[in-house]
């Protein structure tokens, strides 16, 4: 994908916000042969960008009490289908993700209830009690909050068991892709469960035991990632990943499962970025 493409997209998910945005990116860029995977990963990495940039303030105990005495006016005056509903739709009118602003409401009845209980509230007990409530909404003590929280959860693209359990499973069927295609080529090779089992921390998702190479490029390792390869997902993948497989087992490849910009770059990490297994004619071994 062309830069300028990448950057079109954003510009209009930032003008339309979260819920509204994905819908025009979707209309207008489909057509153009763009899979809905590449898109919704686009989606996803650029909102959680913003989601982190923005958790500071939204978070903030005042901006909390008015998001719940909000929650709880709308509660009160809709009728009681309705009130089911009410939490996705402020999650949309602030253009929060509906699982993050779920979770600040959930905060907030869990505050409120220990407060008219008398009980302790440190933040330990506080993250365990979140967390529970997201994972298992139906132990909340709030029928309405409980099914509201539902209904986050259901319509979140990005957060929550849902998407999370989406995401552990895609990526575990791309590492499985790439397993088979080494398979077919005959190539020997260690994975992260190998590696690990020999003591390795920081580990890609494959290893060779002798090195391939690809279009002349010496590849060492492989790392399998089924999202989109964008500017910014890119640098921190170089530090946080990148460069450690790179320092400790020499030149790789990254594939893109869902496509990448075009010229991103490397920072220097020796390494090729592909959107796709490499055609046989592309690979060099070593007989």
């Amino acid at each position: 994908m062309k830069e300028e493409t990448y950057r079109a997209i954003c510009a209009l998910l930032t003008s339309q916000g979260f819920h509204h945005g994905y819908s025009s990116v979707e209309k207008e860029y489909t057509p153009l042969g763009f899979s809905e995977q590449t898109l919704l990963s686009i989606l996803g990495q650029f909102y959680t960008r913003k989601m982190k940039q923005q958790h500071p303030f939204f978070s903030r105990n005042g901006m909390k009490e008015q998001f719940y005495r909000e929650y709880q006016s709308l509660v009160s005056e809709s009728s009681p289908t309705h009130s089911f509903e009410v939490l996705f739709e402020l999650s949309v009118k602030y253009d929060i993700c509906p699982v993050l602003f779920a979770r600040l409401i959930v905060e907030m009845h869990i505050i409120r209830d220990k407060t008219v209980m008398n009980e302790e509230i440190t933040s330990t007990i506080l993250k365990k009690e979140i967390k529970e409530s997201i994972r298992s909404p139906h132990t909340l003590n709030d029928p309405v909050l409980s099914r509201n929280v539902i209904i986050c959860i259901m319509k979140d693209k990005l957060y929550g068991p849902i998407s999370e359990a989406i995401k552990s499973s895609v990526g575990r069927q791309y590492e499985r892709k790439l397993e088979k295609s080494l398979d077919s080529h005959n190539l020997c090779y260690l994975t992260e469960g190998d590696m690990r089992s020999l003591g390795c921390d920081k580990t890609p998702d494959v290893k060779f035991e002798i090195p391939i190479a690809v279009d002349g490029h010496v590849v060492n390792w492989i790392d399998s990632k089924a999202s989109f390869g964008d500017p910014e997902s890119h640098v921190l993948y170089i530090r946080d990943q990148f460069s450690s497989y790179c320092n400790r087992f020499g030149s790789g490849m990254v594939i893109y499962w869902f496509g990448l910009v075009d010229n991103l770059d490397n920072c220097d990490c020796p390494i090729i970025l592909l959107d796709d297994f490499p055609a046989r004619s592309r690979i060099q071994t070593i007989s």
